[in-house]
């Protein structure tokens, strides 16, 4: 959970200074708000997703290039069911 209103302010309370942001793009997936980055932190490159539901942040993450189609997929079926 968080107590940001959105996935925006969430995502700039996280942000490092040693974080380098490679690649965002900006998502809709199943009616919720998404963000997509390919980051650095320190020597670990890893893609991630952000999903925004009811003040509530699911990363989905993978540091292997070779599984960066799968998270895509499994990111893009991403389904909240309450």
């Amino acid at each position: 959970g968080t107590n940001y209103n959105n996935l925006m302010d969430y995502l700039r309370s996280i942000d490092q200074k040693e974080l380098v942001k490679e690649c965002t793009q900006y998502l809709v997936i199943n009616g919720l708000n998404a963000v997509s980055r390919v980051e650095k932190l320190y020597d670990r490159k890893y893609k991630a997703y952000f999903i925004y539901v009811n003040n509530s942040v699911y990363v989905l993450s993978t540091e292997s290039n070779n599984l960066y189609g799968d998270l895509d997929q499994i990111a893009r079926s991403f389904r909240y069911a309450p």
